[in-house]
C-alpha cells in the first residue's frame, strides 16, 4: 500500500464514530462530515444548472478535488438519470467510497430557475395521510417515494454505511426518504442497531407531523 492510500485511510473519518444520540457535529468527525456534507448539498444544486451528465459528474469531481484537505477520500459518482423529470424521479448524487463501504446519497434542493415543478412541489403542502404513520407533506412525500429505496436497503444488508443528506427541498425528501429505509429494515427484521444509517440535513423544512415521526422513535 503507497503513503498517499494509507493517509486516506487514516483520514478518512468513520461515520460510526458519530453519536446518534447527539448532535451531528458534536465531535471532529461530526464536524468534517457535516463541512462535506453542506459543500456536496449546495454543488449538487448548483451543477443542475450545468447541461450534461458528464460535464454533471466532472463539475462534482473538481469541486471534491478542491476540499482534498478537509475529505483525502476519492468516490465513486453515480448521478439520478436525467432522462426523468424531476416529479418522476427526484434528482439525486450518490457518493460511494469503496474502501470503507460508504455510501452519501444527497437530494437536491429547489432549482426555480430550471424546474418549475420544484415550486410545485412546495406548494403541495396539503397532508397525505397515512392510516398508521400520521401526515406528511404530498410534494415532499411523492419525492422521497421516488428515491432508491431498494438499493440502500441492499447497501446496509451488506455492511455498508449509508449517509443520506439533503437542503431546503433535499432536506425534506432525506426525511422522508430515511423513514421509508427504516421502514423497510423493519420489515426484512433488521434494527437500527444492526446498520449504519444517518440522515443529516440542513433548513428543512416541516414535512410530516409528530405522529408520523412517534412512530420512529423506537
Amino acid at each position: 500500500m503507497s503513503s498517499t492510500e494509507n493517509d486516506e485511510e487514516m483520514l478518512f473519518p468513520d461515520i460510526t464514530q458519530t453519536d446518534r444520540s447527539t448532535s451531528f457535529h458534536s465531535n471532529v468527525v461530526g464536524k468534517i462530515w457535516t463541512r462535506l456534507l453542506i459543500h456536496l448539498c449546495w454543488w449538487l444544486h448548483d451543477m443542475y444548472e450545468v447541461d450534461g451528465n458528464d460535464t454533471k459528474l466532472s463539475y462534482i469531481e473538481n469541486k471534491l478535488a478542491q476540499c482534498q484537505s478537509l475529505f483525502p477520500a476519492k468516490f465513486v459518482l453515480m448521478f439520478s438519470d436525467s432522462k426523468f423529470l424531476p416529479e418522476q424521479q427526484h434528482p439525486f448524487l450518490i457518493c460511494r467510497h469503496d474502501q470503507s463501504k460508504t455510501v452519501l446519497l444527497v437530494f437536491r434542493a429547489t432549482v426555480s430557475s430550471k424546474s418549475i415543478q420544484d415550486v410545485f412541489t412546495d406548494m403541495k403542502f396539503y397532508s397525505d395521510s397515512q392510516i398508521y404513520e400520521g401526515d406528511r407533506h404530498a410534494g415532499f412525500a411523492s419525492r422521497a417515494e421516488s428515491g432508491p429505496v431498494l438499493a440502500v436497503v441492499k447497501w446496509l444488508r451488506q455492511g455498508w454505511k449509508v449517509i443520506i443528506s439533503g437542503h431546503s427541498l433535499g432536506g425534506a425528501v432525506s426525511q422522508l426518504f430515511t423513514a421509508q429505509v427504516i421502514q423497510c429494515l423493519v420489515e426484512i427484521g433488521l434494527t437500527m442497531d444492526q446498520v449504519v444509517l444517518r440522515c443529516v440535513t440542513f433548513r428543512t423544512p416541516q414535512c410530516a407531523d409528530h405522529n408520523f415521526w412517534s412512530s420512529y422513535a423506537s
